[in-house]
């Protein structure tokens, strides 16, 4: 019996509409996949190791994954197999100290940081990471030596000044963080937390004023301590302006201004 050619066509027609739909649920199941596997950067990289496992930067990046997820001793495990794959990896040694650092073993994390300088002379971000390690081992001059190679190779780091800012304040070395955070309002003029800094240290070199003054048993608040307790309130100010919502520097403001009322340093 012979088909119609018109049977012939709408059968044609439906085969073609159902070879698109197959491809359409194909291509969809192989998206949803790859999209389940890339959800999280400890997934795709995971992903990554399995199919690529003699290269050395999916563990690399898969330890960091694993780093960044609390994972250290496997992080450890992967970033040493990129290592042991390609021991030029730079920045494999990085994340080495990096896993280091968070497990609390510091000089493990300083070693591995010394081992990228080695093959990176320049790399200025390892040394905010190594002075960081000597700020969690507590040895401040060696972490502000460290923060100073950093600035020394790239003096528009935020992280080099940001830290050595905090090393110098931990120093009390008051005026010394202040000029870094001059610096770093200048890099970048619309953070509220830089402002925010330099209104606590300007309120601490008005306090160290107003304990020299006692201890020469003068009560009276001098022009220099009330320049800087104006200078502070204007700092806080400023933070205020880009975020509104500090109430830290809104109660310093209100705490300052009850003091100085009594004091007679601004209205």
């Amino acid at each position: 019996m012979e088909i119609p050619s018109s049977n012939i066509k709408e059968i044609v027609r439906q085969t073609e509409i159902f070879l698109v739909m197959a491809i359409v649920v194909l291509y969809s199941f192989i998206a949803y996949q790859r999209n389940f596997i890339w959800k999280d950067d400890y997934s795709l990289w995971g992903d990554c190791v399995e199919k690529s496992s003699e290269k050395a930067r999916p563990h690399n990046n898969f330890g960091v994954a694993c780093n960044d997820g609390g994972m250290i001793d496997k992080a450890i495990k992967e970033i040493n197999k990129a290592i042991d794959l390609k021991p030029s990896f730079v920045n494999a040694y990085v994340s080495l100290g990096n896993a280091y650092l968070n497990k609390g073993l510091f000089d493990m994390a300083i070693k591995e940081y010394r081992n990228a300088l080695r093959l990176k002379t320049d790399y200025a971000e390892v040394y905010v990471n190594i002075g960081n390690a000597y700020i969690k081992k507590g040895l401040i001059d060696r972490a502000i030596e460290s923060y100073s190679n950093a600035l020394a190779l790239k003096p528009d780091s935020i992280r080099a000044r940001l830290n050595i800012a905090s090393a110098y304040g931990l120093k009390g070395f008051t005026n010394e963080a202040l000029a870094e955070y001059k610096a770093l309002a200048e890099l970048q003029p619309d953070n509220p937390d830089i402002y925010y800094n330099m209104g606590i240290a300007y309120e601490r070199l008005a306090k160290s004023k107003e304990q020299r003054a006692e201890r020469r048993g003068q009560g009276v608040m001098c022009q220099e301590q009330r320049w800087l307790i104006e200078q502070a309130v204007n700092e806080y100010k400023k933070a205020l302006k880009f975020n509104p919502d500090d109430f830290q520097a809104r109660g310093n403001i209100e705490r300052i201004r009850k003091w100085s009322r009594k004091q007679g340093a601004i209205n």
